[in-house]
């Protein structure tokens, strides 16, 4: 693994893990609220924020990821690792959720309806898996720096509004979603060590 791959990993796994203390022993259990209430201080609908919130619902990241395996020109070297990819951080996001049981912030606040455990926020965790995978697999055929610079926004940006909608509409802790982006990120970069064949199965 690159020195640059185990800094990024490394410091995603500190601000994992500050995060998981400072919420789990309630040093911001006061500060979450007000997140929200300053990222949407009137309890609005916003469709700019529902349509990300939308874009990363699970329906919609299967068929992403179904198009990048069938497509031919992007089966092998994008979407096996992208897809495997969001298989890892789904089954991980589910077992965490599980273990830890949050609930999720009250219920007659929530501007969605939705049910299910917390943490960490799914939408968060396996769009920033998905999206910086497909990241990781762009970057080595972008031939200039503007290429690769146009890349990273976009597929930064669109994790990260993803899930500050999450926050926004009150169905998530801000924790929840920092965690969310950070675990993604680390399975993401992990993910990208596996070394894929041509054929797209594993080397051995």
């Amino acid at each position: 693994m690159k020195k640059s791959k185990i800094i990024a990993v490394s410091v995603l796994a500190v601000i994992f893990a500050v995060v998981v203390a400072l919420t789990f022993t309630g040093t911001i259990e006061g500060i979450e609220p007000e997140i929200h209430k300053l990222l949407n201080p009137n309890a609005e609908m916003s469709e700019f924020m529902h349509s990300f919130t939308v874009f990363g619902d699970t329906i919609l990241d299967v068929f992403l990821i179904a198009v990048l395996v069938f497509l031919p020109f992007t089966t092998k070297k994008v979407g096996i690792p992208v897809a495997a990819t969001a298989i890892i951080s789904t089954v991980l996001n589910k077992v965490i959720k599980n273990i830890v049981a949050r609930p999720r912030p009250d219920e007659a606040l929530r501007l969605l309806e939705i049910d299910g455990y917390s943490f960490p926020s799914g939408h968060a965790m396996n769009n920033t898996a998905i999206y910086i995978a497909i990241m990781l697999c762009l970057l080595p055929l972008c031939k200039t720096k503007t290429q690769k610079g146009i890349v990273i926004a976009i597929f930064t940006i669109i994790p990260l509004i993803i899930g500050v909608s999450r926050v926004y509409f009150n169905v998530h802790f801000t924790s929840d979603v920092i965690c969310g982006w950070c675990l993604g990120a680390i399975v993401a970069l992990l993910m990208s060590e596996i070394p894929f064949n041509k054929k797209g199965a594993l080397n051995e």
